[in-house]
């Protein structure tokens, strides 16, 4: 290790011992001597509402390798408790990545590649009381790149995020098959935290505004019903209660900033999802919804409802019987749309957490904690259109 080289831009981010002792472990892994390792920027290139990131670059000539890293910190700021437990939601990821995502991968290996679900490698995690961290795999060295924030998906990019849920579900089911037992330990890591005092005032105050923005009659009488006890709905949606026996382990949180796409031409191809930090143990229907919802325009949700439902189904079907399930057995049909009509209500609920945030730029570049505290959270008429577009729709398909 006596050769190894810090640049000066990676010593100045990262003084923290457990970070750099990380680092250290991911390089002695690859025995690498001659390791340089580099920044792309001095300051982190990015961030999401519940972690901070870094791009880190590890080279080797004399091995001629290069590693590009995401390395993923918790945030430090105290307020964000008040909103969501952020250690807890931060080890629930370290455990996706450590112990669910490793296991999945043993369940789908003797199926063709083309057909796995994909994910990010994760090279090393910290999971200490003081400090956590993730050190993963740069995916956009790979061509792997998000959408542009708020921008809506068309047909192609949904088909294909709806095809990738269906192969996550898939292994859920197929594991409780092989090892029922493996499965319920699984659950465990993923079970529903506690939310702060904050995050449920802002669903009821998200709620009001909601319905003052109605117009139609028939809508606001529906959405009045539907809107009553809206916080122990949210969470009634996604307990595994409503499911069982059919849960699976969901991503939890699956909108387009959590999608890396890679692209052929202009085509989407291939997907990762990323940022599993709102994992659960739930109706495959809850990731369906959440992502339908909060993603697609209304537009594309009336012409594409009912294929969309099928793209699910068949390939979920499909996957199952690549590992030699029977898709009757694990998911029956009329289950599946029994589940759709109880839990794609969380759709509407997520859209009107996330819509205010995805849509707005002021959200960016101000305290996500401190807009919400003091009730600043603005609809503009971008993200009034689009939720009552989720609205309307929730009434005509008859989910509310």
């Amino acid at each position: 290790m006596d050769d190894q080289q810090y640049t000066r831009s990676f010593e100045d981010a990262f003084d923290d011992g457990d970070i750099q002792k990380a680092v250290r472990e991911v390089i002695e892994e690859y025995h690498i001597n001659d390791a340089v390792i580099t920044m792309p920027s001095a300051e982190d290139f990015g961030k999401n509402y519940m972690g901070k990131l870094h791009r880190l670059e590890i080279t080797s000539k004399e091995k001629e390798l290069t590693l590009n890293l995401i390395l993923k910190l918790a945030p430090s700021e105290p307020e964000m408790s008040s909103f969501v437990p952020i250690d807890q939601i931060f080890e629930r990821e370290i455990n996706v990545y450590t112990k669910i995502l490793e296991t999945f991968d043993a369940v789908q290996e003797n199926i063709p590649e083309v057909y796995k679900f994909r994910h990010a490698k994760c090279y090393k995690v910290v999971n200490e009381d003081v400090k956590k961290l993730l050190i993963l795999e740069d995916l956009s060295v790979k061509d792997f790149r998000l959408v542009h924030k708020g921008e809506s998906l068309d047909f192609p990019h949904t088909k294909l995020v709806i095809t990738n849920l269906a192969r996550l579900h898939a292994l859920s089911f197929v594991l409780k098959k092989r090892n029922m037992d493996e499965l319920s330990r699984m659950s465990d890591y993923v079970k529903e935290h506690h939310f702060g005092g904050l995050f449920q005032s802002y669903i009821q105050y998200v709620a009001d505004i909601t319905l003052s923005l109605i117009k139609d009659d028939t809508e606001i009488d529906k959405f009045k019903e539907y809107s009553k006890n809206i916080v122990d709905k949210f969470f009634e949606k996604r307990s595994s209660n409503l499911a069982h026996p059919y849960n699976v382990i969901c991503h939890g949180d699956c909108w387009s900033n959590n999608l890396l796409f890679k692209y052929k031409g202009s085509e989407p191809v291939e997907l990762r999802i990323i940022d599993w930090q709102a994992s659960i143990f739930a109706s495959p229907a809850t990731d369906i919804a959440h992502f339908f919802f909060c993603s697609t325009e209304s537009s594309l949700r009336n012409r594409c409802y009912p294929d969309i439902l099928d793209i699910y189904y068949t390939e979920l079907e499909s996957q199952l019987k690549r590992m030699n399930c029977d898709v009757n057995e694990c998911y029956p049909r009329d289950i599946f749309m029994q589940h759709v009509q109880k839990v794609f209500p969380h759709g509407l609920t997520m859209a009107m957490i996330a819509l205010p945030f995805i849509l707005s730029d002021k959200a960016e570049s101000t305290n996500t904690i401190d807009l919400i505290k003091h009730k600043k959270v603005k609809v503009d008429k971008k993200c009034e259109k689009r939720l009552m577009g989720v609205v309307s729709d929730f009434v005509k398909f008859e989910l509310i």
